[in-house]
């Protein structure tokens, strides 16, 4: 059911303002956004009995306090379709303490608007099905771009509380596959993290433990800012349950000039046995990066969720941020709780209950036989 006030249209072209230089494709327009934000498109599949769904995530967005207070819907889409909104340049200055940062963000935004909404409305014409669904302050993109309905592509634009302005687009492909792995199988990815460690040295080993307590509510984020939490429902019967997560944090020392290449190395060889020997119930988020004319994803977290749960990863695998001189890598084993709290800076952290937590750096020297968190680490190069 739409919302009131909503009209469905058959895409039908418009006349706009063309940009400088014209997209031709969504793959071209995937690129040109990645090459100018450097992280500004990430890349999810996702494995489904025998198919993989693959799909490319682009957003920009820019503060705007130019605000929609029209009802008309004509007027509306054509301001929509405008190279720049009046007053939102000169109005997002405040909204930013780096006036790069507002240039990058407009000029993103600006340049998706121009590029992005003259390529939906090409494709609109040679697409085998299309639709526009418009309102008072937003536009969505339903585009079939060939004869296999499953290869999609998706668009909106809307405007947030009339302070920031975002425009999103998925390109989306259903790709059937031939299965070599049992689903929900982590043996896989786990050798393949082990075979990747084992090619470095010195590598640091801790293992870590999450857990929150049966009946605690989780802190609001108004409350408590320090913790990230699972993706699941919280409002049914299992969000005060308890949860009790484990895995091993690895911290691998390479040199800065090494730092990007490692990180690119990891991504590539999980991506790589995701698309030859995917995993029934497995779940990849990349971001795509750039260097100069190079294009290499970075792995932001892979994931195994069984039915079960299947709204939070019973596995996974999340790479760290910080330090220029360390890589972390975080292996967990959710042990099918139905949902959990991890710290946001993990990578400092070595336990936690509730809302208390143990950092590393305050472990005491254990010897070697009694436990794996055997030495007090320096977290200089964590750069709190």
């Amino acid at each position: 059911m739409f919302l009131a006030g909503m009209s469905l249209i058959s895409c039908t072209p418009c006349v706009t303002e063309k940009p400088e230089h014209e997209v031709e494709s969504i793959d071209e327009l995937i690129d040109s956004i990645a090459f100018r934000s450097n992280g500004g498109v990430t890349r999810t599949i996702q494995c489904y009995k025998d198919t993989l769904l693959d799909c490319y995530h682009i957003i920009t967005g820019a503060q705007d306090t130019m605000g929609l207070d029209t009802l008309d819907v004509d007027a509306w889409y054509k301001r929509l379709l405008a190279n720049v909104p009046p007053k939102s340049v000169h109005d997002t200055m405040k909204f930013y303490r780096e006036p790069n940062e507002m240039r990058r963000d407009v000029e993103n935004h600006q340049y998706m608007i121009r590029n992005a909404t003259h390529l939906l409305e090409k494709l609109c014409k040679t697409a085998k099905e299309s639709y526009r669904y418009i309102d008072k302050d937003s536009i969505d993109y339903s585009i079939t771009l060939s004869k296999n309905p499953k290869q999609l592509l998706k668009a909106k634009r809307w405007n947030l509380v009339n302070t920031l302005n975002e425009f999103y687009v998925s390109y989306i492909k259903w790709n059937h596959v031939k299965l070599t792995a049992e689903p929900y199988d982590r043996r896989p990815v786990h050798q393949l993290l082990k075979n990747f460690l084992a090619e470095y040295k010195n590598v640091r080993q801790y293992q870590v433990s999450f857990d929150w307590d049966e009946g605690l509510p989780f802190p609001s984020y108004d409350v408590c800012d320090d913790f990230y939490l699972d993706s699941g429902p919280k409002n049914n019967k299992d969000s005060l349950a308890a949860s009790h997560v484990t895995g091993t944090h690895y911290i691998i020392p390479v040199a800065e000039e090494k730092y990007e290449e490692v990180k690119t190395e990891i991504a590539k060889r999980i991506l790589r046995m995701t698309e030859k020997q995917p995993i029934p119930g497995s779940y990849l988020s990349l971001g795509l990066h750039t260097k100069g004319k190079k294009k290499y994803y970075m792995l932001n977290s892979y994931g195994i969720r069984t039915p079960i749960v299947y709204w939070v990863p019973t596995y996974q695998i999340r790479i760290g941020y910080w330090g220029r001189n360390t890589i972390h890598i975080l292996e967990l084993n959710s042990n099918e709780s139905k949902r959990y709290a991890i710290p946001h800076n993990w990578e400092s952290v070595l336990r936690t209950h509730n809302t208390d937590i143990e950092y590393i750096r305050h472990t005491k020297e254990k010897n070697t036989e009694e436990s794996d968190t055997k030495e007090c680490i320096d977290l200089n190069f964590f750069n709190h």
